[in-house]
């Protein structure tokens, strides 16, 4: 199935979930990083939440592919909220790794993208409180 994965990509949710099955997390997790573009938001999700709470390092570009994927569903009225609450997850890791202006580099980015969604009232700009 590995093998196939590279000439049909919508095999690799196919593939992490018997990874994840067998307990192979890390490499489920490994594949997922191979193949961010090819997963679905949900997918995504339920990998990052898990990898989280013991690599979250290796979470923050899954999170801001996630982000992207929510903003970009124009067909889900609750996009924003969504993406809100990931990029509050990837502050989060940001400030438990010590790189916080990384995560406001990448917000400004964002902002410019996704105005208003994102203002600086949203609390999301690290110096409001929660």
């Amino acid at each position: 199935m590995r093998a196939a994965v590279c000439d049909r990509p919508a095999l690799v949710t196919e593939l992490i979930t018997c990874l994840r099955a067998a307990d192979l997390r890390a490499e489920a997790w490994g594949t997922a990083v191979e193949h961010l573009d090819d997963l679905s938001m949900y997918t995504l999700q339920t990998l990052v939440e898990e990898r989280r709470g013991t690599h979250p390092g290796s979470t923050v570009l899954p999170y801001r592919n996630l982000v992207d994927l929510y903003l970009a569903d124009t067909g889900n009225k609750y996009r924003y909220r969504h993406a809100a609450r990931h990029l509050k997850a990837l502050r989060d890791i940001h400030r438990g790794l010590g790189t916080e202006p990384e995560f406001l580099l990448y917000l400004e980015e964002l902002r410019t993208v996704a105005r208003p969604a994102f203002s600086p009232s949203s609390g999301l700009g690290g110096t409001h409180p929660e």
